[in-house]
């Protein structure tokens, strides 16, 4: 066989396999999803990411046709879990449970492995405000009390901290600042997740906390835990006597939100399949009340809208950071 004749055969095996390929890529989105769609959250379980997490997961499961397990990697200021998602192949199967503190919060990192703005948006699924609580016995009745304590000694506040890049560390920290507490002289306490910071909250090994409220719901309940306040300027239906920030008298511009996002690349089709999903589950009346149970509202923003969403939110977080030179600590 001549050289001719074998290149032309060559070219031939090359654009049949790309054509099957091509059809093969195309019938695998139409028929997205055809397998478990593995969910991650960078946050131990328990929680509040973490159960807002499994709630969507479960009515997404119902949508989808196919079972989305929730992933729990925590650590590392939400890096390595982000990371896992951002470099994983973008076929829709491993997702982002996505927040201020993988997406926003991020862009105040340095040397950060990845591009926050280089990855796939999908639809915001829930919002809810963050709390401040301490444990039942505390002394302190209200915020203001627990501001003038720590004005006076802050050394006597022991709070859960998350690394000094979480949405947690950085409302608490958006507190003390507004509170005039010295947020350096603060006793930091490390923990891998608002989930277990608030169970030691509970158990009294630190005397104040936040987080995302649904982390403290079930202990608030129990009474063990009292709060004293959540972020924003709204009271959370589930908490009607616990006071906003702005009725507290030490107001918090800052709430959380949930949304799904993946790796870059991924197709156009596989979004649009689970943005109808997260449109049906966000007017279920089973999805709201499961959600509002712990202290979160079923929102909706659709993908195109997170972009500008998140770079609304980096600007306010610039602002704390450069007020805070603590931040880093």
């Amino acid at each position: 066989m001549t050289s001719r004749r074998l290149f032309c055969k060559a070219i031939t095996t090359i654009g049949v396999g790309s054509l099957l390929f091509a059809a093969s890529s195309a019938e695998a989105q139409r028929n997205y999803p055809h397998k478990p769609i593995a969910l991650v959250v960078t946050f131990a379980a328990g929680g509040g990411t973490d159960v807002v997490a499994r709630i969507a997961a479960k009515h997404l499961s119902k949508e989808l046709g196919q079972p989305v397990n929730v992933v729990n990697k925590p650590g590392g200021n939400s890096i390595p879990g982000a990371m896992s998602v951002m470099t994983a192949a973008p076929d829709g199967y491993t997702l982002l449970f996505d927040s201020p503190a993988t997406s926003s919060l991020h862009t105040l990192v340095n040397d950060l492995p990845y591009k926050v703005d280089q990855r796939t948006w999908g639809p915001l699924v829930a919002s809810g405000p963050y709390i401040y609580a301490v444990n039942a016995k505390s002394p302190w009745k209200t915020l203001k009390d627990l501001a003038e304590a720590g004005k006076r000694d802050p050394s006597s506040i022991e709070i859960g901290w998350l690394g000094g890049k979480s949405f947690t560390d950085t409302t608490m920290l958006k507190f003390l600042s507004v509170a005039g507490i010295d947020a350096s002289k603060v006793k930091k306490v490390p923990f891998a997740g608002a989930g277990p910071a608030i169970v030691a909250l509970a158990g009294g090994h630190i005397n104040f906390s936040g987080g995302n409220i649904g982390s403290a719901t079930s202990l608030i309940a129990s009474g063990d835990v009292r709060a004293l306040a959540v972020s924003g300027d709204q009271r959370a239906a589930i908490l009607p006597d616990v006071p906003s920030s702005v009725e507290a008298g030490i107001p918090v511009p800052l709430t959380g939100w949930n949304a799904i996002s993946g790796p870059a690349g991924m197709s156009p089709k596989i979004i649009q399949r689970i943005d109808e999903a997260v449109k049906k589950i966000v007017k279920d009346p089973d999805y709201i009340k499961e959600l509002s149970a712990v202290g979160n509202v079923a929102t909706y923003k659709a993908p195109s809208e997170m972009p500008s969403y998140v770079a609304s939110e980096v600007k306010i977080l610039r602002e704390v950071e450069a007020s805070l030179a603590v931040t880093k600590k």
